[in-house]
């Protein structure tokens, strides 16, 4: 019997070794050869060692081995998810941010908006759907047949505070950012679809960026929202902007909506916008999936009301199950065991699929290491995951076909963020080409951002506080220009 362990074992970990190398090996291209020749000498030595543990020593030293192998793997995960984890924390960029913003008002947005309702105004929190997605998940499962894409109508709203006071907005009759004369227009000359950026993070009341389109004098809807990842955005095109028909559609992208299309592809209601996305006759034949969300938002503000007042009562309890709506305080996130311990339940379930889990890859331990290849860091917006860029690429393509389908024209943002102008630019502007890439081999019209704040003598300065923030007043200003004289003002 042990003879018969020893061989599987052996024939197992060889197996294993056998295949990194020849993964390497096949992969060696897209690496330098100094990086290759690294990491080829450590795996041979591995596979030499474990060779010569089955070969040459007694059953007890392969159990002993075997065993402290396994213990070191699942330490090294943890210790993998505890560096993810604290990144926030230990980033200084992140963490000046932060401080500059809570320099002025260091109020937490439950206290603003307890504030406000001492005042007799009855204000809600901007809601990120993506921030419980687990929660939308199970929900489906109990029966509730629809998934939210804003927020909740004629409210109003406290966003986020990022330059020292806390934006507020007014929401629409649809949950969006807009005042509710904007569809008094049966002319609808652009719609904007996208996240935090689009929707106005961090900004008063009118600076946001389609604020800033109206007054070139162009009927404008915002349908962007925080949390907003490809999927739901095509979604929004679907429930929203295909009712109102634009002439123009502007889709926006930001660093990190590919990370967000990776937690939408699990999301069992958004799934569903996918099911005809190969079959050309469903645009054609306005067999599209929806929610009809448009008729159905007194159904969706009962839900979000109802959602906001669980989550008062665990915030208040100071339940750790909270989805974070409303910050227990003030302070830059510390570690938190529980983090840790829902990354390795996701990786345990496989319900991420595990195939292309960046964890796995340890590439945090590796860079501690010295492991990771300077030339091709890692992937930083999962562009170059196979298959989700796959993803990516038809959805993108779909959201173009449904705008021609009304005679619409469709353009692609790309909006750079504040690394891309920092010393760490490199890695990020690998990334941008790899996403732009993919939107040009589908002939989509692109607009750069880069274009316009390249530019300037500083692009950080239409950040917040010139940090890795949103962007302030005078960036959504440059970006409406931008649209303005590079689409509408070539066409006159």
């Amino acid at each position: 019997m042990k003879s018969f362990c020893k061989t599987c074992l052996s024939i197992i970990l060889i197996s294993l070794l056998i295949v990194l190398i020849s993964y390497l090996l096949f992969k060696i291209d897209n690496h330098s050869f100094f990086y290759s020749f690294k990491i080829i000498v450590i795996l041979s030595l591995t596979f030499i060692f474990y060779l010569s543990v089955f070969i040459f020593f007694t059953y007890q030293w392969q159990l002993s081995i075997i065993i402290t192998t396994i213990a070191l793997v699942f330490t090294s995960l943890f210790f993998e998810f505890y560096l993810k984890n604290m990144t926030l924390a230990q980033n200084p960029y992140l963490n000046k941010a932060h401080k500059l913003a809570l320099f002025k008002d260091p109020r937490s947005k439950f206290q603003v908006i307890q504030d406000f309702k001492s005042k007799g105004i009855q204000a809600v929190p901007s809601i990120n759907n993506l921030k419980s997605i687990e929660y939308e998940i199970q929900q489906a499962k109990n029966g509730r047949t629809f998934y939210p894409l804003s927020g909740i109508s004629n409210t109003f709203t406290v966003n986020c505070n990022e330059s020292g006071f806390w934006s507020t907005y007014h929401s629409d009759k649809y949950g969006f950012n807009n005042p509710n004369i904007a569809y008094e227009d049966k002319s609808i000359d652009i719609v904007l679809i996208g996240d935090s950026f689009i929707l106005g993070n961090c900004v008063k009341e009118g600076q946001d960026l389609a604020s800033k389109l109206r007054n070139f004098k162009l009927n404008t809807l915002n349908f962007g929202y925080a949390g907003n990842g490809p999927l739901t955005e095509l979604a929004t095109i679907i429930e929203y902007g295909k009712k109102f028909k634009p002439s123009n559609v502007f889709w926006f992208f930001f660093r990190g909506d590919l990370e967000d299309l990776n937690k939408e592809l699990y999301g069992k209601f958004l799934e569903n916008y996918l099911i005809n996305i190969d079959k050309k006759e469903s645009i054609k034949d306005d067999k599209l999936f929806s929610q009809n969300l448009i008729f159905r938002q007194e159904e969706i503000d009962n839900y979000l009301n109802d959602f906001i007042a669980v989550e008062e009562e665990k915030f208040l309890n100071k339940n750790k199950e909270k989805f974070q709506y409303f910050e227990l305080n003030n302070k830059i996130p510390k570690f938190d065991m529980s983090l840790i311990l829902k990354d390795f339940k996701k990786l345990l379930s496989f319900k991420n699929n595990i195939i292309y889990n960046q964890d796995l890859k340890l590439i945090r331990i590796r860079e501690l290491l010295g492991l990771i290849d300077l030339e091709n860091k890692a992937c930083l917006d999962f562009a170059c995951i196979p298959g989700l860029n796959e993803q990516f690429s038809q959805i993108i393509l779909y959201a173009d076909k449904i705008v021609e389908s009304w005679g619409g024209e469709f353009y692609f943002v790309y909006l750079p963020s504040w690394w891309e102008y920092s010393k760490y630019k490199k890695n990020y502007l690998d990334n941008k080409r790899e996403v732009l890439d993919i939107v040009e081999s589908n002939n989509i019209k692109i607009l750069d951002f880069n274009a316009y704040l390249a530019k300037t003598n500083n692009p950080q300065e239409f950040f917040a506080n010139k940090l890795p923030n949103h962007y302030n007043e005078k960036g959504y200003q440059l970006l409406s220009e931008q649209i303005y004289t590079e689409v509408f003002l070539k066409n006159d």
